[in-house]
């Protein structure tokens, strides 16, 4: 449009009024396309969430209200829960999209995380008092680094700045694991680690979840991990539910770990399955201060190693 067709007010007023209609068509057209997106997934899939979360975003899509398990008591609780909620929703996704290798999604992931420990090391400056209750009970703690020492979290050196958050804050003072080290090389005590510090995460947030189902419900029932073998196999079993929900069947769960159990290549889905959840109870065990006495194999594969002995000496005759 010219600017002949009228005064700058109107031409301008009938440009934004095309564009508002351009953008309208584009929004029910992405609309469209993610309801019909929605009717080929499972209702209850991770897929799924994620879509109903955009139609939400473009204004097309409001789930029916349901009360939280637990009633906030006034505004300022009501609103860090639904806060807490919808974060974590979000997050959840942007991590799966980053795993998957979306591009987009892990620049978004990088910058969020890079603006919140940027304002989380203020905060530990202003009101360390405020953050040592969630950093006892954290096994990590965030440290931001820079080139520049204005940006620093500490302004030294990297072990001396840990050292510093580590006393001032009390990190890991609470948590279950004391005094047990994971080496980066230990895959399973790594793998162990991290099912650890997502279950503490949920009974922490579990609040916020309005219908916990499966190993969520079992966590929330779970005594904090002791020196106690009952304690630590309630942990495993739970352990187990995690793992297993990452992963579409046993199968493809037994493809990934395979080579944390045996190098044998006939090895049977439930072989594997079996020998690897008994290594992380004991990885568990040495987490809790028991001792690792699941080093060992598992009957299963005891009796599978030795029918395999028994094999190549009969083939050999």
């Amino acid at each position: 449009m010219s600017t002949s067709d009228g005064p700058p007010e109107t031409w301008l007023q009938d440009v934004a009024v095309e564009t508002a209609r351009d953008h309208e068509r584009q929004r029910c057209l992405l609309i469209q396309q993610l309801k019909d997106k929605l009717a080929e997934q499972e209702a209850s899939s991770q897929d799924a969430d994620l879509l109903r979360l955009t139609l939400e975003f473009l204004g097309a899509w409001h789930l029916p209200p349901s009360p939280p398990m637990v009633n906030p008591k006034d505004i300022r609780a009501a609103t860090i829960a639904a806060l807490a909620a919808t974060l974590q929703r979000s997050i959840g996704h942007l991590e799966r999209l980053s795993n998957s290798g979306d591009r987009d999604a892990v620049n978004l992931f990088a910058r969020h995380v890079l603006r919140v420990s940027s304002e989380l090391s203020r905060l530990r400056k202003k009101k360390a008092n405020l953050l040592k209750p969630v950093a006892r009970e954290s096994v990590f703690w965030p440290v931001l680094k820079s080139r520049c020492q204005h940006f620093d979290d500490t302004g030294k050196a990297l072990d001396q700045a840990h050292a510093v958050i580590l006393r001032d804050l009390d990190v890991g003072r609470d948590h279950p694991i004391q005094g047990y080290k994971v080496k980066l090389s230990d895959e399973l005590g790594n793998l162990t680690l991290e099912l650890v510090q997502e279950v503490q995460n949920y009974k922490a947030l579990g609040y916020i979840f309005k219908m916990p189902t499966g190993w969520r419900l079992d966590a929330m029932k779970l005594p904090n991990l002791t020196r106690d073998a009952r304690i630590v196999e309630m942990w495993t079993k739970v352990l187990k539910s995690v793992l297993s929900e990452r992963f579409l069947s046993p199968g493809a769960m037994a493809r990934k770990y395979k080579h944390l159990v045996s190098p044998n290549k006939r090895l049977g889905t439930g072989t594997v399955l079996a020998e690897l959840h008994h290594l992380i109870r004991g990885r568990l065990r040495g987490i809790a201060g028991l001792g690792r006495k699941s080093k060992g194999n598992t009957p299963v594969m005891v009796h599978l190693l030795a029918s395999q002995a028994a094999q190549t000496v009969a083939n050999q005759l």
